[in-house]
């Protein structure tokens, strides 16, 4: 009996077992069909979102295309001031352009120059990344260059690629404000950006913080591109990715400290993904994937960004030389007896203010400061407050280093032209309710004003500096007695020097002593097969005896007066120091044009100028507030005692 029960509660079981197998068989085959029905629905939810994507880009583009053709007309004068007018008409402003940039190029083509303490592989403080590009172009456009044109030809070329892509990154915002907002916004920042002495001559220097002012731009231009998209679109994600890599680039391989614009977008991303979060938090897993998925392709771009530029610099440097953390060593957290900061004059808290007044047209500087206050469209204000914010951080930054220099806002020269672009359209829609004439009226009267402050300026800085580029052009045409080297001395105008671009192939630059007491720059190491120097890499390792990070003066730097076979001056007075050296019966006056004295011209006299103006201001009287007064600068032979 016992044995008959066991035998029944087994059959018993094993029904039971069979009738939850079934049971679990159509618990998984229902769960299946119902996977199977939400794969099918969430194929076509992605077919459906691909659909409206592809119809998004369609129309997205469709803007651009008739954003480009509406604004073809000042995109066409954009281009010719750029590529025509700017590297013709611009001199060199700043030394740094010249001893940091100009000179390392002609040593990497060829193998001579004179090499800053920056340069050193101590130090490593400048990039050599950024030059190759130049290097290779130069490289080829010599060839030709030999054959047909001077040899300072290479260094209007340079300026021409400059001005090439300054040109892309300006038109290109221009487009973007058309198909994004306003094709009227557009045009106004068009005129704005075209009519800017500020950018004029900024866009065309080989400077760090030029790079920078390009990266700033284009990161501009992807950021609109980004708030356009949909959440659901992959470009979306793109484009932010390509604004922040765009500050990447101004910061790792322009300047360090642009890297601190990227905090407002950064602040942004995290307030529209929590803002997200909060609206429709059904959708909250969606959102965590594409925040990560950007977070991550952020940092994607940024590692081999790194790791590319810190390679090629620690490889020609032959030590680890990561240039962006360097800067920011050697001015944030300071080194040495002085701080590099305090190595040049301080100048007052209005420094900024002057310097933008008299670079920027009067309706641009008073836009800009519309918009600081918030005179703009509440809706475009909603959009555009990141870019805003990026201003306000750089100029708080600047505003308070002792040293202060005009270079030092570049990088949101196009943040200054977009911010008044911004205010001008809002409040010239806003003069309609005065009538279409006076609206007209005031559009004629404020463009007239524009144009003749940003000529005047212009022409100032051609006419008042272009003597420096004549002087040192002419050194192609004069002797240099066979001499297997010639000599051409500087003193206390050194850092007008524009570059060994404008020096014959056997001319060297050699510093004279003067009353200036800081370190001078030295001189790149040249081909030396005894030392082993056969190409321009090896003696970028070499490390100068007279480097010193403290700007100290060092007797290894200048020349006697007696090896100069020509000196290059300006005709005034000599100190009691340049008396012991320069004997001015020896001096032969070859070549001199006038360039403007500062220190007896007033301010602006030596901002703003135009044909006959000096005459004119001293027929009316009104000397006191517009006088420019001019030397010769001058290129003389120095003959033999």
């Amino acid at each position: 009996m016992a044995g008959s029960r066991k035998n029944n509660r087994d059959i018993e079981t094993s029904k039971l077992t069979q009738r939850r197998t079934k049971k679990q068989q159509k618990n998984i085959s229902l769960q299946n069909e119902n996977e199977k029905i939400e794969q099918e629905n969430r194929s076509l939810l992605v077919d459906e979102l691909e659909t409206i994507h592809e119809e998004e880009e369609k129309i997205i583009n469709n803007l651009s295309v008739a954003s480009w053709s509406n604004l073809s007309f000042y995109i066409n004068i954009l281009f010719a001031v750029r590529m025509i007018l700017a590297p013709v008409c611009n001199v060199i402003r700043d030394s740094d352009e010249t001893y940091n940039s100009l000179e390392p190029i002609n040593y990497m083509i060829r193998m001579f120059g004179k090499q800053t303490w920056e340069y050193s592989p101590v130090y490593g403080l400048r990039s050599w990344f950024y030059l190759l590009p130049f290097y290779n172009i130069l490289t080829f456009a010599l060839k030709i260059i030999n054959k047909f044109f001077p040899i300072w030809t290479l260094f209007y070329l340079v300026r021409l690629v400059l001005g090439y892509l300054m040109f892309k990154m300006e038109s290109s915002l221009a487009i973007q404000l058309g198909a994004n907002f306003n094709i009227s916004l557009a045009k106004i920042y068009l005129v704005l950006t075209t009519l800017n002495s500020g950018i004029f001559h900024a866009g065309i220097e080989l400077l760090p913080s030029t790079v920078a002012l390009y990266c700033m731009t284009l990161s501009i231009n992807h950021f609109l591109k980004y708030k356009i998209r949909s959440i659901l679109s992959d470009k979306k994600s793109q484009y932010f990715n390509k604004a922040c890599f765009c500050i990447f680039v101004g910061g790792i391989m322009g300047w360090a400290y642009v890297l601190v614009l990227g905090i407002p977008y950064a602040l942004m991303f995290i307030l529209e993904y929590r803002s997200l979060i909060k609206r429709t938090p059904e959708n909250s897993k969606f959102y965590n994937i594409f925040f990560n998925k950007t977070i991550l392709k952020i940092l994607k771009y940024f590692i081999p960004l790194v790791g590319v530029i810190t390679f090629v610099d620690s490889q020609i440097y032959s030590q680890l030389s990561p240039v962006f953390v360097n800067t920011i060593y050697y001015n944030v957290l300071r080194t040495g007896d002085k701080p590099i900061s305090n190595f040049t004059n301080a100048e007052p808290w209005y420094f900024y203010i002057l310097n933008l007044a008299s670079n920027f047209p009067l309706i641009t500087i008073a836009g800009c400061f519309a918009s600081a206050v918030g005179v703009l469209h509440w809706e475009i204000l909603q959009i555009l407050w990141p870019i805003v914010v990026q201003f306000f951080i750089w100029v708080v930054i600047f505003a308070f280093q002792a040293n202060k220099q005009e270079k030092f806002m570049y990088p949101v020269y196009s943040h200054i032209v977009l911010m008044a672009s911004l205010a001008v359209f809002y409040i010239y829609s806003k003069l309609s309710i005065f009538g279409t004439k006076f609206q007209q009226s005031s559009k004629i009267a404020i463009l007239g004003v524009t144009i003749l402050q940003v000529v005047s300026r212009v022409y100032a800085n051609y006419s008042n500096n272009y003597a420096v580029l004549e002087v040192y052009q002419k050194l192609n045409y004069v002797s240099n007695d066979f001499k297997d080297t010639v000599n051409v001395c500087v003193g206390r105008e050194w850092k007008r020097f524009p570059g060994s671009f404008f020096l014959p192939e056997n001319f060297r630059l050699k510093f004279i002593k003067s009353e200036f007491d800081g370190l001078l720059p030295g001189d790149f190491p040249e081909l030396d097969e005894t030392a082993n120097i056969t190409n321009w890499s090896e003696g970028a390792k070499k490390v100068p005896s007279y480097i010193n990070k403290n700007n100290l003066f060092d007797e290894g730097t200048i020349v006697n007066f007696d090896i100069c076979d020509y000196l290059v001056d300006v005709k005034q007075p000599y100190t009691a120091i340049e008396a012991q050296y320069v004997q001015t019966e020896r001096l032969k006056e070859i070549f001199c044009s006038p360039i403007i004295d500062a220190a007896e011209s007033t301010f602006f006299g030596k901002v703003y100028d135009l044909p006959f103006l000096s005459k004119v201001s001293k027929t009316l009287g009104v000397s006191k507030y517009y006088k420019t007064h001019f030397d010769d600068y001058c290129l003389f032979r120095v003959e033999e005692k």
